[in-house]
């Protein structure tokens, strides 16, 4: 994945997805574009936890028969990117006992 500036990455568990509500409605994933595309102008830990808050908020206090898992990536700065040729790599950081 090539991200450029300013662009973000949601990794998310179908726990996120499949978040019923008492009545058994799904959250899905119509419902977390919105949320992700409204908390756009938010920043990174905000956007996250204004997702989690609504599905947790739409679960309205249903069991959870399932995880809530989430990963947001942002990149942030433009930075070289830097290619260590095969057989080169830096040994361990710290050295083997």
């Amino acid at each position: 994945v090539d991200l450029e500036e300013g662009e973000r990455l949601y990794l998310f568990s179908d726990g996120i997805l499949e978040a019923g509500d008492l009545g058994g409605v799904e959250f899905g994933i119509d419902l977390v574009l919105d949320e992700l595309r409204g908390s756009s102008k938010h920043d990174l830990e905000a956007s996250v936890n204004d997702l989690i808050s609504r599905v947790k908020a739409w679960r309205s206090g249903a069991p959870y028969p399932d995880d809530l898992s989430l990963l947001a990536l942002e990149r942030t700065a433009e930075v070289p990117l830097t290619r260590i040729p095969k057989g080169q790599m830096p040994g361990p950081a710290v050295p083997a006992l």
